[in-house]
Order: C-alpha cells, then structure tokens, then sequence
C-alpha cells in the first residue's frame, strides 16, 4: 500500500513528519495534519478541584508504556504520595497488581485509580479534575509515526503533558516548563523525578502551566485554524514540504496567518 497505491493517490495525509518524510521518498504528495480539538467547546478553561490533591491519568493505549508510570508512582516518597492520586484508563487492578510491589496494593482504589470503559461525558468530567497526562513511549518506529489525540484532547481541559520526548508533539508543539514537562528518557527513575517536579510546584505555578496548556491548544490544535490549510491542501492541492510553510505561523491571538 506504501509503496504501489499511496504514490497514486493526489493527497496522502501523514499526522507526523517522520511518516511525511517516507510517503514523500515514495513520490506521495503529502500534507501533515496533526490530531485536532475544540478547546472552546466547554466556554472556558475550568478551575480544578480544590482539595489538596495532585491528579494524575494515564490513558492506556498499545504505544504505551504503563509499566514506566505505574512504577514511576510507586517510587514517590510517602509524603509526596499522600498529595497525588493516579487514575488509569485501560489499566485493569490485575494488570496493576502484577507491576507493583505486594506493598503498594493497599492503595489501589485509593491511591490508584483503574477506570474501565467510559461515555465521553464521564471522560470529559475525569479531564476538568486532572491536573497531569502521563504519557510514556519508548522511541521506536510506531510512536515516531504516531501523534495521540490525547494530547490535544487534554490540553484544551488546561491538563498538563508530562511526556516523554518523541515524536512531533515533544518536537514542535510543547514546551518544556511552559505547557508541558518533557522527560529526556523512558524510564521509570525519569518519570518519577518528572512527577516529583511537578508535586514540587506551588499552586499557583500550577495553575500558570494549566492556563499555558490550555493558550496552546487553542492557538495550536484548534480545528478553525486549519481550515485554510486544510482547504488549499485538499481543493488547490498545494504541496508544502515542510512544517516552517504551514504547521507554526501564527498571527497575533491565535490567528493563523496562512
């Protein structure tokens, strides 16, 4: 498909430039378009709940890695495990039981948190009271190919990534320290020390790295701002060839200038 049917076709739309860059070897006309969201869907960016709890989520998808996270939190000191929560989606209790030390058990269903499957409304309610994305992948061709909606998705909640560093999204969208805390290795000892960084700031640091988050899926991942991009890529069948021609010129406020 690669290689004899993609070249036929007058658009191929890759959501990496690690995809971009083989589909073009192959002769492909190629425009990237990352995943995309709504950040204006809910009016504003919402405050979190106030209890003295740090909420982390960790979505569980076949390119990650939970193993790292889960063992990352259980690394935390027991002061700093007394102020954060871990809540799992596509994590079953018996998957958790089999990565944690027997110790650690005791705090499954308080401490760690599996969620089942879920409607996108209980989905969304989760998002306004988490306060971190853990997202740990290894390096390989899959995740250098791969752009997760999450991202997006919970940033225009005002959720914070704390990501390993690959692909596009750690490339060319976030921002280490400002919407974001990128983690050089997928490891556990690098993640625990990302997520003792972030139970390290003050709530009002927080808040100002939420607030950033959120500033960068609207000015970013906001559908509307593609629109142009997205017409002229698919009616005139411009070929750009790289991200500098239509991936990150912004006017003022948000405005897509191309």
């Amino acid at each position: 498909m690669f290689k004899k049917l993609y070249p036929e076709f007058d658009l191929v739309v890759p959501v990496s430039t690690y995809l971009n860059d083989y589909l073009k070897s192959l002769g492909c006309n190629t425009f990237i378009l990352p995943p995309l969201a709504d950040p204006y869907e809910h009016c504003s960016l919402l405050p979190k709940t106030k209890d003295g709890i740090i909420r982390y989520l960790f979505i569980g998808k076949h390119q990650d890695s939970p193993e790292i996270v889960i063992k990352a939190f259980e690394l935390l000191p027991e002061e700093l495990l007394a102020k954060a929560e871990l809540h799992l989606k596509g994590i079953s209790q018996k998957q958790v039981k089999g990565i944690i030390s027997p110790a650690m058990h005791k705090y499954i269903g308080s401490k760690i948190i599996c969620h089942g499957w879920m409607e996108y409304g209980r989905l969304a309610k989760l998002y306004k009271n988490t306060d971190f994305l853990l997202l740990a992948r290894e390096t390989n061709q899959e995740t250098l190919s791969n752009f997760p909606s999450k991202i997006p998705e919970a940033m225009s909640y005002g959720v914070i990534p704390i990501a390993s560093r690959v692909g596009d999204y750690t490339g060319y969208y976030l921002a280490d320290g400002a919407d974001s805390i990128l983690v050089g290795e997928c490891r556990v000892q690098s993640f625990s020390d990302a997520i003792i960084r972030s139970l390290s700031m003050d709530d009002k640091a927080r808040k100002a790295m939420s607030e950033r988050a959120y500033a960068t899926a609207c000015s970013r991942f906001y559908y509307r701002l593609w629109k142009d991009r997205i017409y002229n890529a698919l009616f005139n069948n411009i070929n750009r060839s790289s991200y500098e021609n239509y991936a990150f010129d912004y006017g003022t406020e948000g405005t897509a200038v191309r």
